[in-house]
């Protein structure tokens, strides 16, 4: 994915230049489909960082909801809204056979750099079980930070009985 990437975005580095000498609809249908391909991949990029062992930001809210849900519908995952109450924030899990990712969904409105305006919340959650345990994880506004995954090899996933969010 990260070498797609880059190919995409060598390929849209030189996009102006190329309109301007070239400008007609096959040019401008290749750059849209370009732009579209540079997203998904981006997208997926920042997925796989956590299941790679890489620390993510998490994805945007409509990254996550206009690109990703729709590939992962069509492909047959489930989405599940869990029953945790947390102000701020609720928890969403997607899940493909054996395979499970666990996000916190930040409510607060996307940060806005420009105008120095953060919407950054810090979730703590417990575990279910007699040793409790837990974690805690700053997500930005309107951004999903997946928490934990489950595959054949990372088979540790713990249900969540309590969070709570303090905004940062």
């Amino acid at each position: 994915m990260k070498k797609l990437n880059t190919i995409y975005k060598g390929i849209q580095s030189n996009k102006y230049e190329v309109l301007s000498k070239w400008d007609n609809y096959k040019v401008r249908q290749f750059y849209d489909t370009t732009d579209k391909m540079q997203a998904i991949t981006d997208a997926f990029e920042e997925l796989l960082r956590t299941i790679a062992g890489y620390n993510s930001a998490g994805i945007e809210g409509p990254v996550m909801e206009i690109l990703l849900e729709p590939l992962f519908n069509e492909a047959g995952w489930e989405k599940r809204t869990l029953n945790i109450t947390c102000t701020d924030a609720y928890f969403v899990e997607y899940s493909y056979g054996g395979f499970k990712m666990m996000f916190i969904k930040s409510t607060l409105p996307a940060n806005d750099y420009r105008n120095q305006s953060y919407h950054n919340i810090e979730v703590t959650f417990t575990y279910e079980g007699q040793y409790g345990g837990g974690g805690s994880y700053y997500v930005g506004g309107n951004k999903y930070r997946m928490i934990q995954f489950k595959d054949d090899e990372n088979i540790s996933y713990h249900k969540i009985v309590k969070a709570k969010s303090v905004r940062k």
